[in-house]
């Protein structure tokens, strides 16, 4: 299972996760720190690969420059995960982005986003740009190389 954290758009923001050994939830359970859990429903997607679900969920009404924790899986393999939301808007409002470009699947590449992960800015967003994950000289064009990818990847974008 592989878990990504999109901002959907200005009011809502919303955890996907992708399960590849289970069936999972369309349930995921967020709160705040100190603050109350709630529920959001998703739903659950099955494409035409041999590839993972893909769950999409979308919370609303979510507090700016608070931390959210969240579990996905609910009464399956549930995993907690945590995110930042970011800072209301304004004209100087600081806001650090870490960018990553042509990130692949390699040795080297797990030694970039080390250095990002350990950079003392603490960026509040990576942004990955390129080519992501190397898949088009991937044999048969079978997603695996997609799913890795996302494995790969979860650690700084769940």
């Amino acid at each position: 299972m592989c878990v990504f954290l999109c901002e959907a758009s200005y009011n809502a923001r919303g955890p996907s996760r992708e399960g590849c050994d289970e069936p999972g939830s369309g349930t995921v359970l967020y709160w705040s720190t100190n603050g109350k859990q709630k529920k959001a429903e998703g739903k659950v997607k099955f494409y035409n690969y041999t590839s993972c679900n893909i769950h999409h969920t979308t919370t609303k009404k979510l507090k700016f420059n608070t931390k959210y924790y969240y579990v996905v899986g609910v009464d399956h393999s549930e995993r907690q995960f945590w995110f930042m939301t970011p800072p209301e808007v304004g004209p100087d409002v600081p806001y650090t982005f870490g960018l990553i470009g042509d990130p692949g699947q390699a040795f080297d590449s797990d030694k970039t986003l080390t250095h990002y992960e350990l950079n003392p800015l603490k960026g509040e967003t990576i942004l990955f740009v390129g080519d992501l994950s190397y898949a088009d000289d991937y044999p048969n064009h079978d997603n695996v190389r997609w799913d890795t990818w996302g494995r790969f990847t979860e650690r700084s974008s769940a």
